[in-house]
C-alpha cells in the first residue's frame, strides 16, 4: 500500500445505486466519485470519509464502513479491550450515555473512558502551542474529514494545522502514559463519525470505530432495553466545559477558561460548504496577515453531534445541543460541590488535574502531505470547448449550470469527463439534446460524414435555419483565414451585394432542395475570395433543422480564366513574342525552382540539426547529475531528467505537461512560483519581490533549505534557473537546474559548530577579562562622580581601564592594547597582572614611573628587542593619580592624554608620544605632570575607539575634533546623563556599519 493511500471508509451498494448523482451534489470534493459506469463509485484515496453523501442518498445506496461486528467477535472471543467514548454520545443516548458504559461493561469492556477530558487536554496542548511557537494562524483538527482534506487539497495549510493529537487521541496516549494496567488492551472508539478510522490508522492508535447506528442498531436487534441499566461514570476523571466540544463552538468556550477574550481572535466555522469554501481562500488571507490566531472548524453543520455515525437526525440543533449543554451545567456544578462552590478554586482544582495528565510533547501529531493522490488534469480552453461540443454545448446558452450533474457547474462537470469520472450522457442537457436526435443511423452517418468532410480539401459547413454557423471544417476556416467562427453568422463574412446573391439562393434552395453558386467571402485580412457554394438542406426526421454546403475557392480558376481570356485575345498578334517570353519565363522559372531546391535542401539539413540538436540537448539534460526540469511559455513542464525524478521520486511522465504550479509541490507542499518561474520577471521587479535571488548576466541563482517533515524532499539545495528563446527572441520557457549542496552545507554547519566552540571559548574568556576589571562599584566608590563607557569590538577586549587605591592616592588606568580581540584580551590580562605587581606588591604609585616599569615587564613578557620580529605589540595608556586631600593629580601617558574641561574650554594635557613597549627611544623615560584641581574641573581619559570609529553613511572617522565639542557640550551634566549621550551619539554615528576598534571613556569629577 502507498504511503499516501488511505482507507476505505464509505461503501456503495450497486444495486440500490439509481446513478442520481445526488452523492456528487453532495460532496464536497466531487472528484473522489466516478460516475462513468452504472453506478456512483468512490476513490478512497481522494475521499475525505465527511460522510455527506451518506446522508444525501435517500435510496441507502452509500454506507459507512465501521468495526462492529469485527469488535463483537474480538470481545466473545476474550480480548481485553477498553473503550472510549466521544462527548457526542450525550446527543445521540440523551439521558442514558451513563447507562450504555454499564451496558458495554457487562458484555466484557473492562474500563470506558471519556473523550471530553482528553478535548481538556487537547486545548492545553493548543494553547502551550501557541504560547511556545507563536504562529501566524492555527487550525484546530478534532475533525478528521478537515484533516484529510488538507493532507489531499490543500497541503498548503498542513504548517497552519495544529500539531497535536485530537482529543481522542489524546485520551489513548493518556491512558497509554498514565493508566499501565491498559497499556496492552486494545481501543474501541464509541464515535460519531466515519472519518475518525483514518486517524486511527494513520497513528497506528485505535482498534476499532464504532458507531451509534450500529450501536443502536445491536441493541434494537438484541431487544435490550438500556433504561434497566445502572448509570455508571467513566474511569477518568471528568471534564467540564470540554463536554461541549461536540458542539459547534465547544473548543472556543473550553479555551476561554483558559484565556478569557480567546474568542475575539478566532474564528468558528462549520458546515459543508462554508468549511471548505473557507479553507479554499483561507492561503491567501494568511499571507496577506488577515486572518485570525484560532480556526475552530468542524465538518458537519451542527458539529459532531450531527456526524454521519450519530442517530440525531430529524432533530432540531437545539435538541440535539440541549443535552450535551445540560451534561456541562452538571459537570460545572459538580466541580463546585467538591471545592465548597468556589467557583476559582474549582477553576484551579480542574486545571491542577490537567496538568496532572498534560505532558509537554506527548500529544504531538505530524500529518501526511497527500498531493499526489489528487492527480487531476484541468481543461485549457480548446480541450474545454472540445468537452462541451461532446456534451451538445456549442453556445454560451448551451452552458446551462443547472447542477444536475452534482458538480454545480457545466465546467465542474468537463473536468470530471477530462479525468475519466463521468460522460457527457450523465449531462442533462446533453441527454435534452440526444432526445431531439431521433434516428440513431442517422446521427452515425454524419458523425462518418463529418469526419470524411473534416480532412476534405474543400470547405465544408453547418447552419442552422437562421444560417448560423455550427459547424465548419479547417478546410473553410483556412478560406475565411479564421478559426472563430462556430456560433457566427455566415452574412458576417459578406458584403451587401453577396448577402442579396446568397438569399436569393436559400429561396431557391428551400423549392429546389439543393443549390450551386458562386459568391464572394471576406477574409480576417479584409481581401475577398470567389467561392463556389453546393448547398443542401439538413433534415433529420423530415424536419429541416438547417442546412449544409461544400465550398471550394475559385480564386486560382478566376484568375486562369482572365488570364486565359486576355491570352486569346492577344494570341495572333503576339504569338512569336509571346513564344520568346514564355522561353524566358521558363528558363527563369527552371532557375528559380533551382534556387527552391537548393533553399529545401538547406532548411532540410538545418532541421535534421536541429533534431539533432535537440536530441543532444535531451541526452545532456536527462544524464546530467543535477536534477533539472523545462517548462513552456505556459508554465508546462516539458522535461524532467532523470536526477530530478529521484530527488523528487515523482516519474517524468506524471509530471510531463502538467502546469498550475504542479511542479513546485514536491518541494514545498503547495503550489507557488519558484525560481524556474521568476526569470519572466524585470531586473527591478524581481530585486523588489525577491532579494535573496541573484541576476547574474541573466542567470537567476538562489540557494533554499528544505526540512519536509511530512516525508519529502530534505536538504540544502541550490538553483539556477534562466530563461529559453525562440528564434525571433521571444520567451519561449525556461529551464532550472538544482544542485544538491548538503554536503557542503553540513560542512558549514560544522565550520559554523567550530566557530560556535571558538566563540564559546572566548565568551568564557570575557567572563575571566570582565573578573579582572575593576567593578563599576569600585570606581564610584573610589570616585563616587564618574562613568565607565566599555565597548569590546569583538566578545573580548584589548582597551581596558584599572582603578585602585593606595593609601590617600587612587589610581586610575585607561588602556589600548595592540590588537583587539583575542589577542588585544592577552595583552590587557598581562597590562593588569603588571599593574597589580606594580603597584599593589612594589608600591610604586608616580604615574611617569608606572609606565616606566611597565615597560620593561612587557619587553622581557614579549621578549622584544631591535632585532625581534614583533617589535609594534604593546600598549597606548594614560595614568592618573588623584590625590583627594590635596586635589592634585599626577598625570603620565603613552600617546593617550587626558582632557580636562574648564571654564567651558577643554585643556589637553598631552601624553609622551611612545607606546608601552619597544619603541626607538625607548631608554627615554615618561615624563610626568602635576595638575592642581579647580572648582567643577571635569576630567576625561579614552582610548581612540570612540574618535576613529567610521560613519555608516559618509565613511568618515568621528575624529578628536568633534569629540571634543561634544564632552563640552555635556560636561556640566551628570555622569550618568553624559554616558548616555556618548553611548547614543556613538551609536547613531556607526549606525549598520561595523564597530572598527575597541572603544573606551572614562569620566570623572572630585
Amino acid at each position: 500500500m502507498s504511503a499516501t493511500a488511505l482507507k476505505k471508509v464509505i461503501e456503495v451498494n450497486s444495486d440500490k445505486c439509481v446513478n442520481c448523482h445526488t452523492c456528487i451534489t453532495a460532496c464536497p470534493v466531487k472528484y473522489c466519485n466516478d460516475g462513468t459506469g452504472d453506478y456512483v463509485n468512490v476513490n478512497e484515496n481522494m475521499c475525505i470519509g465527511c460522510g455527506k453523501c451518506i446522508k444525501a442518498c435517500t435510496h441507502d445506496a452509500r454506507i459507512y464502513l465501521d468495526d462492529f461486528q469485527k469488535f463483537l467477535t474480538d470481545v466473545i472471543a476474550g480480548e481485553k479491550i477498553i473503550a472510549i467514548s466521544a462527548p457526542a454520545v450525550a446527543a445521540s443516548f440523551p439521558n442514558q450515555y451513563l447507562k450504555l458504559n454499564t451496558f458495554f461493561k457487562e458484555i466484557g469492556i473492562e474500563a470506558i473512558f471519556d473523550v471530553s477530558f482528553g478535548a481538556e487536554l487537547a486545548v492545553k496542548s493548543y494553547l502551550d502551542e501557541i504560547e511556545t511557537n507563536n504562529p501566524k494562524t492555527i487550525i484546530t483538527q478534532p475533525c478528521a474529514a478537515i484533516v484529510t482534506y488538507i493532507e489531499l487539497y490543500k497541503p498548503e495549510l498542513l504548517k497552519y494545522l495544529a500539531p497535536v493529537d485530537s482529543p481522542m487521541l489524546h485520551t489513548i496516549k493518556m491512558i497509554k502514559e498514565y493508566y499501565p494496567q491498559y497499556k496492552n488492551h486494545k481501543v474501541v472508539i464509541i464515535s460519531p463519525c466515519s472519518a475518525k478510522k483514518r486517524e486511527f490508522e494513520e497513528t497506528g492508535l485505535g482498534d476499532y470505530n464504532i458507531g451509534h447506528q450500529s450501536i443502536q442498531k445491536f441493541i434494537k436487534e438484541s431487544k435490550v432495553d438500556l433504561a434497566n441499566f445502572e448509570d455508571t461514570d467513566f474511569d477518568n476523571p471528568s471534564a467540564e466545559r470540554a463536554v461541549l466540544f461536540s458542539n459547534p463552538g465547544g473548543l472556543l468556550k473550553t479555551a476561554e477558561r483558559w484565556i478569557p477574550g480567546i474568542s475575539d481572535n478566532a474564528r468558528k466555522i462549520e458546515g459543508v460548504p462554508l468549511i471548505y469554501e473557507y479553507l479554499e481562500t483561507l492561503p491567501e488571507v494568511i499571507k496577506a496577515g488577515k486572518a485570525p490566531v484560532l480556526i475552530d472548524c468542524l465538518s458537519c453543520e451542527f458539529g459532531c453531534n450531527s456526524g454521519p455515525l450519530t442517530i440525531t437526525e430529524g432533530k432540531s440543533q437545539d435538541e440535539i445541543e440541549f443535552y450535551v449543554n445540560k451534561r456541562s451545567e452538571e459537570l460545572k456544578q459538580k466541580y463546585l460541590e467538591e471545592n465548597d462552590n468556589d467557583k476559582e478554586q474549582s477553576k484551579e482544582s480542574l486545571e491542577d488535574l490537567i496538568h496532572e495528565y498534560w505532558k509537554k510533547d506527548l500529544y504531538k501529531r505530524t500529518y501526511v502531505n497527500r498531493w499526489q493522490n489528487v492527480n487531476l488534469k484541468y481543461p485549457n480552453d480548446g480541450e474545454l470547448d472540445e468537452i462541451f461540443k461532446s456534451m451538445h454545448k456549442y453556445l454560451d446558452d448551451d452552458i446551462k449550470n443547472c447542477s444536475a450533474c452534482g458538480y454545480g457547474t457545466c465546467k465542474g462537470m468537463a473536468i470530471a469527463i477530462l479525468n475519466g469520472l463521468n460522460r457527457p450522457e450523465n449531462c442533462h442537457f446533453y441527454l435534452a439534446q440526444q432526445a431531439i436526435i431521433s434516428n440513431e443511423n442517422t446521427r452515425l452517418s454524419k458523425e462518418k460524414l463529418s469526419n470524411i468532410l473534416s480532412t476534405s480539401i474543400d470547405g465544408f459547413v453547418e447552419f442552422n435555419n437562421n444560417e448560423v454557423i455550427t459547424k465548419a471544417n479547417d478546410a473553410f476556416k483556412n478560406i475565411l483565414k479564421q478559426n472563430d467562427i462556430i456560433g457566427r453568422s455566415i452574412y458576417e463574412f459578406m458584403d451587401d451585394e453577396n448577402k442579396t446573391i446568397y438569399e436569393k439562393r436559400i429561396s431557391k434552395r428551400k423549392k429546389n432542395n439543393n443549390s450551386s453558386f458562386e459568391v464572394e467571402f471576406i477574409q480576417s485580412d479584409k481581401n475577398k475570395i470567389p467561392c463556389l457554394i453546393s448547398a443542401s438542406e439538413l433534415k433529420v426526421s423530415g424536419k429541416i433543422i438547417g442546412s449544409f454546403a461544400m465550398v471550394s475557392d475559385v480564386s486560382n480558376l478566376k484568375k486562369a480564366e482572365a488570364e486565359l481570356r486576355q491570352i486569346n485575345e492577344t494570341l495572333e498578334e503576339k504569338v512569336k513574342e509571346r513564344t520568346i517570353e514564355l522561353s524566358e519565363a521558363f528558363e527563369e522559372v527552371s532557375q528559380r525552382n533551382e534556387e527552391i531546391f537548393q533553399q529545401r535542401e538547406e532548411i532540410m539539413a538545418q532541421r535534421d540539426a536541429l533534431e539533432d540538436s535537440e536530441e543532444r540537448i535531451k541526452y545532456i539534460l536527462s544524464s546530467m547529475p543535477d536534477a533539472s526540469f523545462v517548462i513552456d511559455k505556459n508554465s508546462r513542464v516539458t522535461h524532467w531528467n532523470n536526477a530530478m525524478e529521484k530527488l523528487t521520486g515523482i516519474d517524468a511522465s506524471d509530471i510531463i505537461g502538467k502546469g498550475d504550479y504542479e511542479y513546485s509541490l514536491p518541494f514545498y507542499g503547495e503550489r507557488k512560483p519558484v525560481l524556474i518561474d521568476l526569470v519572466k520577471l524585470k531586473d527591478g521587479e524581481l530585486k523588489d519581490k525577491y532579494s535573496n535571488i541573484k541576476n547574474i548576466n541573466g542567470i537567476l541563482e538562489s540557494e533554499f533549505i528544505l526540512n519536509n517533515e511530512n516525508g519529502g524532499i530534505n536538504g540544502c539545495f541550490i538553483g539556477r534557473a534562466v530563461a529559453i528563446y525562440d528564434n525571433e527572441g521571444n520567451t519561449s520557457g525556461a529551464i532550472e537546474i538544482i544542485h544538491d549542496i548538503t554536503e557542503k552545507a553540513e560542512f558549514l554547519k560544522k565550520i559554523e559548530k567550530q566557530k560556535k566552540n571558538i566563540t564559546d571559548n572566548i565568551q568564557y574568556a570575557s567572563y575571566i577579562q570582565e573578573a579582572l576589571l575593576p567593578p563599576e562599584t569600585q570606581v564610584t566608590e573610589y570616585l563616587s562622580d564618574s562613568f565607565i563607557l566599555f565597548k569590546p569590538r569583538d566578545i573580548v577586549s584589548g582597551d581596558f581601564y584599572w582603578v585602585e587605591k593606595y593609601n590617600n592616592d587612587i589610581i586610575i588606568v585607561a588602556a589600548d592594547c595592540t590588537g583587539h580581540g583575542v589577542s588585544g584580551a592577552f595583552m590587557s590580562m598581562l597590562g593588569i597582572s603588571f599593574l597589580n605587581e606594580i603597584i599593589i606588591k612594589n608600591k610604586i604609585i608616580e604615574p611617569n614611573e608606572i609606565l616606566n616599569e611597565l615597560r620593561k615587564s612587557v619587553k622581557k613578557a614579549l621578549r622584544q628587542t631591535e632585532k625581534s620580529t614583533r617589535g609594534n605589540d604593546g600598549m597606548d595608556m594614560s595614568v592618573a593619580v588623584i590625590n583627594p586631600d590635596t586635589n592634585i593629580i599626577r598625570f603620565a601617558g603613552a600617546n593617550n592624554p587626558l582632557f580636562i574641561i574648564r571654564n567651558n574650554e577643554i585643556i589637553v594635557y598631552k601624553a609622551d608620544k611612545m607606546p608601552v613597549g619597544i619603541y626607538p627611544k625607548d631608554s627615554e623615560s615618561f615624563s610626568s605632570t602635576e595638575i592642581e584641581v579647580q572648582k567643577d574641573d571635569v576630567f576625561y581619559l579614552f582610548s581612540d575607539g570612540y574618535v576613529d570609529q567610521m560613519n555608516e553613511k559618509t565613511g568618515r572617522k568621528y575624529m578628536k575634533k568633534r569629540f571634543k565639542e561634544l564632552l563640552v557640550k555635556i560636561h556640566k551634566l551628570p555622569m550618568k546623563e553624559q554616558k548616555n549621550i556618548l553611548e547614543k551619539e556613538y551609536s547613531e554615528w556607526k549606525g549598520s556599519s561595523e564597530q572598527i576598534d575597541d572603544m573606551l571613556v572614562l569620566g570623572f569629577k572630585l
